[in-house]
């Protein structure tokens, strides 16, 4: 087969494909969560008369409550003909049986194609919901999942197919507790997670390799064609496959072959992620690589291939970067990158960044390459979605997830990156303390709160989890509290001093090796009270705080858990604060700029490097808000008028610029933007004491009578809480915390919505598959079946399935289109009608055909016409009808290629890149050279060069250079210079690279099948000029010429006034010879070159810009031995010397012109360089 879109496998699909196939989702149901997959009947015709029936069956991705509507239609004008109520459904395989009769009991019109559709219906959500159950779904339980996609297309036959890739084989699942033995490769479930295909706890493979690594395979990907696409990441093994919708085999797109020890390779590296768009000739391929194309600055780039339905694997250099990383944007940094790409062609791009106080985590760019959002730049440091691995995009819904393993985060935001409208589905934990040492919690976001038994009966001020399961509070009269089970239980382990303490935090420090671990813990309250702990408030001691002002607050920036030193901030009564550098042993005191009473401080870490920068804010009395930006040195107040004269209690420090303040009286003040602008609220609470935020959104706030309030949308709004008690409520924190029952913080590796807006996400620690739905509240989605059924007067039989033959491998029209075909057969009611499509792939899809489904008569052959092709594989699908009206299997041709044929070397360079046919048996090129050492790579014999002579008045001759790699070798073996060429075919490609140290790749002829060797003959003779066409390959009316811009036909048509603009012209390829005097030479051992510059008369400047070397550089292969220039005294001699010309882009020279003297095996010499007269 020639050009295969997916893989051969396609050719086992297409033997499960019946009728004509459509499936759809009504466009009115776009807030649908519930929805039906898989719509298949049992057979393909049944005889209702005769008591046939049929099964339709389907699978619900989840319990539709509201009730099943099952629907039959006359394929025929959409034709109503039965209506049945299924009633509430409960998620997974369904069935239905129909007899052949319409809502009135009688039977429809038979021989005639029908069609099922299903409406689920469900009162849905308010809140993301889980909707599988993990302890009891097996499917669910990987070992170290990479990725997970699902077939979005509601016209695919796979819609709603669910694809995860298992990177590592287990013997066992540590945290899911699945007995489940996993295997390298890729796992397959219907919608409501069951199996699909009957693999079990065996992965499909695609007939891969791949490396025993937790980083191969890597993310999957569904493609418009259906086919599944498959990420590698391991050094040696990195690539791209594709594989067909069953993944029973799978083919190379981006091979790994020539990979160098970083997974480093011509034209890509290790593939992070991939996006998919079009199919057949029209495939695009975007990539992230880690390490292509070697350059440090550029790695973080996206890449685009335009593979079409090329012959693969792909070998060419990326068409074009739709976004350039490269210096000075340089923000990625290519570590477990992801991206998405919009509606209107907006990138969203990840990265793992671990302290998000560096560069942006997550950036958006416009299809101009504008930057539109970057996470750490807009939101402050922390950056919010630090620690990033994979991203999502439901962009019908204005949706992105984004998958962290920062405390185990799963986010949900918008598109456009608001703040308030940031969702963290990973659990939260809430606690909260007050009068008579009232203790609550809440493990499910305050719906309920547990009231916990004190071992106090003091005033509590305040507490604090340094962990999920530790944590601290204090109060009246020294009281300290310790718990280590997440809250449930409390002890007083010490007594830190007598003062009253209004303020605890902690940290878990370690440093040094062995490691040893310090728990910090900080208390501080009256009189300036500072106390230290070492070993989590089991012992005390007593700071210098150099105030007896009492101290009313306590943060502590951005702790670093490998040094031995935590930075502090406190702040109190009188404009107090104070900063710790060395973990709180000794304090300075700041110039706050104010004798205010100061209730709240909070700090921010906003970058750290080039140097650390510490932003946040300190409120109290009289609405006063104090502004630092750096580390405390100086305060700059912030005025809000609606917050004058108010009792500012507390401030929530997010990121550094984004921070949410509460006013005593219940007034909320909150900003995005550093505080330059405020927004101010009413909480609808009549007193506040404290406000904590886990995120830009979701937050709590505490005050008298036991009332707490939640926010959603950064405190934008408020709702009231029950708590179940009375007493003031004087502090409240939040934090993330670990999944129940599990000792570890979630790791979200990767996410992707279905077509209803579900979300998809796998975790590697917990080891799951999890499947949320969104808050979207009731809904209904219909869909379409795939297939059609018909009802028949007594043959239930198809037709033989046409054997369809094109016209030969390629063609070079592109608006016709000729197809033969063998009779199929039906022995029961005869075949009596044929029907015709094409297809850019090698099946039938069901959609996205490139000439429609059309009768064309009991005829064996037909011709399609008026056709708009573009170069490319296109298959002409043929299926029978029989007289029942039961149409056969779809017969799929073998492929032909359109593209252009020549019979002139000159003519192809002509081109723009694209796919040619070279053909001239009268006149056939030559071979001037096999690549002994392959010059561009490791691997030899995969290059040579060709050389025609044209009787067109001119000098007549062209040169090229043509990359076999492809074949695995170049064809057929043993082919050495001389040999003729009488037809290639492939495709032009310029791999440029600026980087190389020699020489660059130059546009080259891609093979895709093997050439006709014609016979040997003897070389052509070496072109002696000298002009400034020497070197060329490029226009001559393009100023800085680039990828495909192709070159002109013949040199002897340029010589000219062009050829003064262009540092080269057709020559490139061609044998040539050179006299004139050595103007200076250079070598480089290691790398296995050496070079001089030669004076051939022509001026052009050949390297160090216009006032250096003028002439052409003449390169070869290093030897010691070798008649070349290489000291002073071979300087301003005259030499000849020959070779085949090249060319090499240098900055600030342009594309300068080359000669490369050929050279064969073990260096042996084939062109000579010969000082005159000697």
């Amino acid at each position: 087969m020639r050009g295969c879109s997916c893989v051969g496998i396609f050719r086992i699909c297409a033997a499960l494909v019946v009728g004509l196939a459509l499936i759809m989702i009504t466009p009115a149901a776009v807030l649908a969560n519930v929805y039906a997959t898989k719509l298949e009947a049992s057979v393909p015709a049944f005889a209702p008369g005769s008591g046939g029936t049929v099964t339709f069956s389907f699978i619900l991705n989840e319990n539709a409550d509201n009730g099943v509507v099952l629907k039959v239609f006359r394929a025929a004008g959409d034709q109503l003909v039965r209506t049945v109520n299924l009633g509430p459904l409960t998620r997974g395989l369904h069935t239905w049986v129909w007899d052949g009769k319409n809502d009135a009991g009688a039977l429809v019109p038979l021989g005639e194609p029908y069609y099922f559709t299903v409406t689920a219906s469900d009162d849905g959500y308010s809140e993301w919901t889980r909707i599988i159950d993990e302890t009891i779904t097996d499917r669910c339980k990987y070992y170290s999942p990479r990725g997970v996609d699902v077939n979005k297309d509601p016209r695919s036959k796979y819609y709603g197919r669910i694809y995860v890739s298992e990177a590592y084989p287990s013997g066992s699942n540590q945290w899911s507790g699945s007995p489940k033995v996993t295997e390298d490769g890729i796992y397959i479930l219907n919608a409501d997670g069951t199996d699909a295909v009957g693999q079990g706890d065996h992965a499909r493979t695609g007939g891969v390799a791949w490396v025993l690594s937790s980083y191969s395979p890597w993310r999957c990907t569904v493609g418009p064609d259906d086919c599944l696409y498959v990420c590698d990441n391991h050094d040696s093994h990195p690539g791209l496959w594709v594989g067909d919708p069953d993944f029973l085999s799978a083919q190379s797109i981006l091979d790994p072959a020539g990979a160098d020890s970083t997974g480093l390779t011509s034209n890509h590296g290790n593939i992070l992620g991939v996006i998919v768009e079009g199919i057949g000739p029209d495939r695009v391929i975007y990539t992230l690589d880690e390490d292509y194309p070697g350059n440090v600055a550029q790695r973080g780039s996206v890449w685009q291939y335009n593979v079409g339905n090329s012959q693969l694997p792909w070998w060419g250099k990326p068409d074009a970067i739709p976004y350039n990383d490269n210096y000075p944007v340089n923000i990625m940094q290519n570590t477990y990158q992801d991206f998405a790409k919009d509606s209107e062609g907006n990138w969203y791009i990840t990265q793992n960044r671990s302290d998000g106080t560096d560069i942006s985590s997550i950036i958006k760019v416009a299809p101009d390459q504008t930057l539109l959002f970057l996470s750490l730049t807009d939101w402050g440091g922390q950056d919010l979605l630090r620690q990033t691995y994979g991203i999502a995009l439901d962009d019908a819904r204005n949706r992105i997830a984004i998958c962290t393993y920062n405390n185990g985060r799963l986010i949900v935001t918008d598109k456009d990156f608001d703040l308030e409208r940031m969702q963290v589905l990973s659990p939260v934990g809430v606690w909260a303390v007050g009068a008579g040492g009232t203790i609550l919690r809440s493990s499910d976001r305050g719906r309920t709160w547990v009231s916990v038994s004190s071992p106090t009966t003091n005033d509590l001020n305040d507490v604090f989890m340094r962990s999920s399961t530790v944590g601290y509070a204090v109060g009246a009269a020294g009281t300290f509290l310790r718990t280590t089970d997440g809250g449930a239980t409390w002890t007083i382990p010490s007594t830190p001093g007598p003062q009253d303490l209004k303020c605890v935090r902690g940290f878990m420090a370690s440093a040094g090796s062995p490691v040893v671990y310090t728990y910090y813990v900080w208390a501080i309250g009256s009189g300036g009270a500072i106390y230290v702990s070492a070993n989590s408030g089991d012992t005390w001691s007593a700071a210098n705080s150099g105030t007896t002002q009492d101290l009313n607050w306590l943060d502590q920036p951005f702790g670093s858990a490998t040094t031995g030193q935590q930075v502090l901030y406190a702040c109190g009564n009188g404009g107090v604060i104070l900063k710790s550098t060395d973990s709180g042993t000794s304090w300075s005191q700041l110039n706050s700029g104010t004798t205010e009473n100061l209730h709240s401080i909070g700090i921010a870490r906003h970058r750290h490097l080039p140097s650390v920068q510490e932003y946040g804010w300190a409120v109290g009395d009289n609405g006063t808000i104090l502004r630092t930006t750096d580390g405390g040195a100086t305060w700059t107040p912030q005025v809000v008028p609606q917050l004058a004269g108010k009792k500012l209690v507390s401030v929530s420090v997010v990121t550094s610029l984004v921070a949410k303040v509460v006013a005593e009286d219940g007034t909320v003040a909150r900003t995005k933007d550093g505080g330059a602008t405020w927004t101010v609220v009413s909480s609808g609470a009549p007193a506040l004491s404290r406000v904590k935020f886990v995120d830009a959104a979701l937050g709590w706030a505490v005050g008298p009578n036991g009332k707490a309030y939640i926010s959603q949308d950064g405190g934008a709004s408020w709702t009231a809480q029950t708590t179940g008690v009375s007493a003031a409520l004087r502090s409240v924190f939040t934090r993330d915390v670990y999944e129940p029952g599990k000792t570890i913080f979630s790791t979200w590796r990767d996410a992707a919505f279905d077509a209803v807006g579900n979300l998809y996400a796998i975790d590697n620690n917990l080891e799951i598959l999890r499947v949320y739905s969104p808050p979207d509240g009731p809904n209904s989605s219909t869909t379409k079946s795939y297939g059609v059924v018909v009802p028949t007067s007594g043959d239930v039989t198809p037709p033989s399935t046409p054997v369809v033959i094109d016209d030969g491998d390629e063609q070079n029209s592109m608006t016709t289109m000729h197809v033969r075909w063998t009779p199929a057969v039906d022995p029961e009611s005869g075949v009596v009608d044929y029907a015709c499509a094409i297809s850019g792939v090698p099946m039938d899809i069901g959609r996205d055909y490139v000439a429609d489904w059309r009768s064309v008569g009991n005829v064996t052959e037909y011709t399609f016409t008026g056709l708009n092709l573009k170069l490319g594989t296109y298959y002409v699908l043929v299926k029978a009808k029989n007289g029942a009206g039961v149409w056969s299997e779809a017969g799929v041709s073998d492929g032909i290629k359109i593209l252009f044929k020549y019979a002139t070397i000159g003519e192809i360079k002509a081109c723009k890149d694209t796919s040619v046919i070279f053909e001239n048996y009268e006149n056939p090129c030559v071979v001037t050279y096999v690549d002994p050492g392959d010059l561009y790579g490791s691997n030899a014999e995969k290059w040579f060069w060709v050389q025609q002579m044209t009787p067109d008045g001119g000098l007549g001759a062209a040169g090229l250079k043509v990359n076999a790699k492809a074949l695995g070798n170049y064809f057929p073996p043993g082919m050495t210079a001389g040999a003729t060429i009488t037809k290639m075919s492939g495709t032009l490609v310029l791999p440029a690279s600026s980087t190389d140290p020699v020489i660059d790749l130059t546009r080259e002829l891609r093979l895709d099948s093997m050439p006709t060797v014609g016979g040997y003959t003897d070389l052509p003779p070496f072109i002696c000029m000298n002009v400034k066409s020497y070197g060329g390959g490029w226009r001559t009316n393009v100023a800085n010429p680039g990828p495909g811009d192709g070159t002109p036909a013949v040199i002897g048509a340029w010589v000219g006034n062009n050829a003064v603009v262009a540092t080269g012209l057709n020559t490139e390829g061609l044998l040539i010879r050179v006299t004139g005097k050595v103007l200076g030479y250079g070598e480089d051992p290691q790398a296995g070159w050496m070079w001089c510059y030669v004076d051939d008369g022509s001026g052009v400047p050949c390297e160090g810009g216009p006032n250096g070397y003028k002439g052409i550089k003449v390169i070869r292969a290093w030897d010691p031995v070798a008649t070349f220039p290489r000291t002073p005294d071979d300087i301003g001699k005259q030499v000849v010397v020959q070779g085949i010309c090249c060319n090499r882009y240098i900055s600030g020279s342009g594309r300068i012109r080359m000669m490369l003297m050929r050279t064969g095996y073990a260096g042996a010499e084939i062109d000579t360089l010969q000082f005159v007269g000697q």
